[in-house]
């Protein structure tokens, strides 16, 4: 089972995970049927929080919901974990990862 990685800084974001990063993990923990419970302690949201991911993230079609209330990431969710990969990968410096946060940091 996948867990989110809460040591690292968003990949969009300084510090705190953006929105894309919170989607990207939520999509992660939802590779099977996976109870809401275990989706907001595993993605550390609030189930405010995670009430409006999940809503959100059903009506993009990323999630498919079950009768039982378990969520399961679809095939269009997969498509957006892959690039959100990707676009990872290529910000990503090959010595330390960072590269681009520090370039940030620079320029404010």
């Amino acid at each position: 089972m996948s867990h989110v990685n809460k040591s690292r800084p968003g990949i969009f974001r300084r510090g705190a995970r953006g929105t894309i990063d919170i989607i990207a993990d939520i999509l992660s923990l939802c590779e099977s049927w996976t109870r809401k419970t275990s989706i907001m302690y595993k993605a550390n949201l609030s189930h405010q929080m995670l009430k409006f991911y999940l809503w959100h993230l059903v009506q993009l079609g990323l999630l498919e919901e079950s009768e039982e209330m378990k969520f399961k990431i679809t095939e269009r969710g997969t498509e957006f974990i892959s690039y959100y990969r990707k676009i990872g990968r290529l910000m990503s410096d090959p010595h330390d990862g960072q590269w681009l946060h520090r370039y940030l940091a620079q320029q404010e």
